[in-house]
């Protein structure tokens, strides 16, 4: 996840959210797998998986890994302080 000082070339709408999918890492894992946000702006994530059950966790973070299960969707918000490359993961 790239997280820069300004606006993301990809635009989520007041209100949306970003749709990830999860599914096993040899049948791809995270979609899209790269994300662009802005420092300083809440950014809305809708998780779910395509399998079985997943986390999401984001390194550099002290925020607690999220539980993502199959079939159903979770929402979070995440907000970044400064610009740099975030990894997400399972």
């Amino acid at each position: 996840m790239y997280v820069g000082s300004n606006e993301p070339q990809r635009r989520v709408t007041e209100g949306s959210a970003l749709e990830l999918h999860a599914s096993l890492a040899e049948d791809g894992g995270w979609t899209p797998s790269n994300i662009t946000a802005t420092a300083g702006r809440p950014l809305h994530l809708r998780l779910t998986s395509d399998d079985v059950t997943h986390g999401f966790a984001i390194g550099q973070s002290v925020q607690p890994a999220i539980n993502v299960l199959p079939g159903q969707w979770t929402e979070t918000t995440l907000m970044f302080d400064a610009p740099g490359k975030y990894t997400f993961y399972c």
